[in-house]
């Protein structure tokens, strides 16, 4: 009788004649493309992250300091971003601190303006004002989502009934529509019945 795996203490010492054949692709394949400057940067930051989560240390100098403003001020003027200059990971980590600051100010500056926007259009819908100057205050006033004066609505109101009621109506305009074709569903449901009661 032949031991299990017997076949393996004759194989010859070349194993590569054994290797499975694996299909390669390119690598580009596989990778996802970032669809602009942040999103790059997003994909950096979170590979930083990782990085440092199992064990990376990272900090930052002057120079590393000034590329990542530097970078910070080309997104600022909307140029493309240098991304053979965030290849270390206190570059990306300034950077990213940089465009997280930045955005909770342009947020913060939004709701200070719209703020200021609609004090003066109080201020214009004052009564010492020319008539027109406050009709046109007082529209643009109405306009501000939380005042809502002048937004269409549409209510919907959805009307609940018991089944039987339902039922009943369908089969009231079943036998009103098509009163043979009724009567004829009707007897043959009756006969279905294992009672027979209509």
């Amino acid at each position: 009788m032949e031991t299990p795996l017997a076949h393996l203490l004759t194989m010859p010492d070349d194993i590569g004649a054994y290797e499975p054949h694996i299909e390669r692709a390119p690598l580009s394949h596989l990778m996802h493309q970032a669809r602009n400057d942040r999103e790059d940067l997003q994909a950096r930051v979170k590979t930083t992250a990782t990085l440092l989560q199992h064990g990376m240390e990272a900090s930052i100098d002057e120079e590393e300091e000034s590329t990542a403003t530097q970078q910070f001020n080309r997104i600022i003027q909307q140029l493309p971003l240098q991304t053979n200059t965030l290849n270390k990971p206190g570059i990306v980590l300034k950077l990213a601190a940089m465009m997280g600051e930045y955005d909770h100010e342009v947020v913060r500056d939004a709701a200070q303006m719209r703020q200021y926007v609609t004090n003066r259009l109080l201020e214009e819908s004052e009564a010492t004002k020319p008539g027109p100057t406050r009709m046109r205050a007082l529209q643009l006033l109405g306009t501000i989502t939380e005042v809502g004066l002048f937004t269409e609505r549409t209510e919907v109101t959805v009307k609940t009934m018991p089944m039987e009621s339902l039922e009943a109506r369908l089969h009231d305009k079943l036998r009103m529509l098509l009163p043979a074709e009724y009567n004829a569903i009707v007897h043959e449901q009756d006969q279905e019945r294992p009672d027979g009661n209509a």
